[in-house]
């Protein structure tokens, strides 16, 4: 097939040079690779940054508005409490969902399915989707954020009548009165 050993050598070469500049995803990446290629070309981890900062303001702010009467004297109650916090908060931060994330995308994608997704995040659109990714989260938690304050007056009120009526009526049954 080759006339000469030196031009099967030149093919040889150029195949195994293009072979191995293939990047990974194009060779012989597993699903979960590919999984976080994926995450990684979608913004999700930025996404999640802004939704777990914003989250955390959100769990100190009613902490720090009771604390504004003290002023300047306030804010390092207010620093350790977003420290600690936060601590609290990092089991639930982006490598436990990140990891998460990645399993499910592995196990409901097949190889072929996560190399279309990638192949979007490398498109102009995609890398826009990834660009405007922290917004979108941002607008996420903006928006949940308003309907929890527009559902919080309704659901305080249904939390304190249930604990009324059911309060009632486990007095009544340790009572006896059945």
């Amino acid at each position: 097939m080759f006339n000469n050993r030196k031009r099967f050598s030149s093919v040889l070469a150029c195949i195994t040079t293009c072979f191995l500049s293939l990047p990974i995803s194009s060779a012989m990446a597993s699903e979960k690779d590919l999984a976080w290629e994926v995450i990684n070309a979608s913004g999700m981890i930025e996404g999640m940054e802004i939704a777990q900062n914003e989250g955390l303001k959100a769990a100190i702010a009613p902490i720090a508005q009771q604390l504004e009467p003290l002023g300047d004297c306030g804010i390092p109650v207010i620093k350790a409490l977003e420290a600690d916090i936060a601590s609290l908060m990092t089991p639930l931060s982006d490598k436990t969902l990140l990891e998460a994330t990645a399993k499910v995308y592995a196990e409901k994608f097949s190889v072929d399915e996560l190399r279309v997704m990638l192949e979007f995040y490398k498109s102009p659109v995609g890398r826009k989707l990834k660009k405007l990714a922290p917004d979108l989260a941002q607008v996420g938690v903006e928006a949940g954020q308003k309907a929890m304050m527009d559902v919080m007056p309704t659901f305080q009120t249904k939390i304190q009548e249930t604990m009324l009526r059911a309060g009632a009526e486990a007095q009544q049954c340790m009572a006896g009165g059945d």
